[in-house]
């Protein structure tokens, strides 16, 4: 048996990628309902002859941006609001953790546990679960131009993130420490040695092997379509993941569209992006809003019409319609200036280089405009 363990629609898409390219059979797909999509998102490109069964598991974060910024092992609290707030994270953790366990319970001897995440600084649940269950292989799927960061350094390998503020001698501060082990904390141990299976072109390392996603499934169903004069500009989370402020957002958008022309342009939100903001786009630039409610990449497949170019700052659609389309499809990524980043500099430089060493393919990476 195969079991597949996701959190994103697009995810979907690589995990049948890989059900065709590897010859899996018998495979269980998990979703993990992190309240960033619902089921109708899933089940609008879900095709059940892919699946023996498919499972979505809740597992919101109702944790506010706020008290996310805590960090109760490097700063204990100051004040009983705090102290509240600790102890009520530490609960959701406990609950997020036994649903995890519960679930790898529930699977039972794996083949291959194919994964949507595997990074050391985040998203810890999809290490706790690989170390929860029995399984010969691990691979693990495209999740954006996050993948670019997948692949681990030999020291991160059984590197654990988890604090040692409970290390010492004392008698209830070991009990305390046993108890976050047993019951709260993530098992974040890395395996030795995992398969990405990516479009992006990564480096082989001697821990892990890359595997080459070159979307052979998806590109026999392509269908031939008319192509409009639109552009197609893939809105970005930049502002709500507090990358740029929304003034020099806006400001590129308007620069975007002066460099389009008389093209029609037509702005599709990302998911995370707040509808306050797309509200002004649309009423201060007069883009055209347009959504799907399937992967941007799954829609342009499907759909009767595709626009004459698709364009965006770094989104990973670019790289994946890249890989699907090819040279049918003009594709243009619109580089940010450093010095209006916030945070994340290195990252979205990595992305940057990453299109404009032709290893993605036909992406045109714009610098003046």
């Amino acid at each position: 048996m195969n079991v597949f363990l996701i959190t994103a629609p697009f995810q979907v898409l690589n995990a049948v990628e890989a059900i065709h390219h590897f010859n899996f059979e018998n495979n269980k797909l998990i979703i993990l309902l992190i309240g960033l999509f619902n089921k109708s998102q899933y089940e609008g490109i879900i095709d059940k002859h892919h699946w023996q069964t498919v499972k979505y598991v809740t597992f919101y974060n109702c944790i506010t941006k706020r008290s996310i910024n805590y960090d109760f092992g490097a700063v204990r609290p100051i004040n009983i609001y705090e102290r509240t707030l600790e102890l009520y994270l530490t609960f959701y953790q406990f609950i997020k953790r036994r649903r995890i366990d519960r679930l790898a319970e529930s699977v039972g001897l794996v083949d291959n546990l194919i994964l949507g995440s595997y990074r050391s600084d985040y998203d810890l649940h999809f290490r706790h679960f690989a170390n929860r269950v029995n399984c010969k292989d691990i691979y693990v799927i495209d999740v954006g131009t996050n993948t670019l960061d997948f692949q681990r350094k030999s020291d991160d390998l059984n590197k654990s993130t988890k604090s040692d503020e409970f290390d010492g001698k004392n008698t209830f501060n070991r009990f305390k420490k046993r108890i976050r082990k047993n019951f709260i904390d993530w098992d974040d141990i890395g395996k030795k040695r995992v398969k990405f299976f990516t479009c992006y072109d990564c480096d082989e390392s001697e821990q892990d092997q890359v595997i080459k996603n070159n979307y052979k499934y998806l590109k026999s169903s392509m269908q031939s379509c008319s192509i409009s004069d639109d552009v197609m500009f893939l809105g970005e989370s930049s502002v709500d993941d507090g990358l740029l402020s929304f003034d020099v957002y806006l400001e590129y958008l308007s620069r975007i569209k002066t460099y389009f022309g008389e093209s029609d342009l037509v702005y599709v939100p990302h998911p995370r992006e707040s509808e306050k903001y797309v509200q002004i786009i649309r009423e201060s630039l007069r883009f055209k809003i347009e959504r799907f409610n399937v992967p941007i990449e799954y829609a342009l497949l499907a759909g009767g019409r595709r626009p004459r170019c698709l364009a965006s700052f770094f989104s990973s659609a670019l790289q994946n319609c890249s890989v699907i389309f090819g040279e049918s499809l003009i594709i243009k990524s619109f580089r940010l200036r450093e010095d209006h980043l916030l945070k994340g500099k290195d990252m979205v430089d990595r992305i940057y280089s990453h299109f404009a060493s032709k290893k993605s393919g036909n992406i045109e990476v714009i610098f003046d405009y």
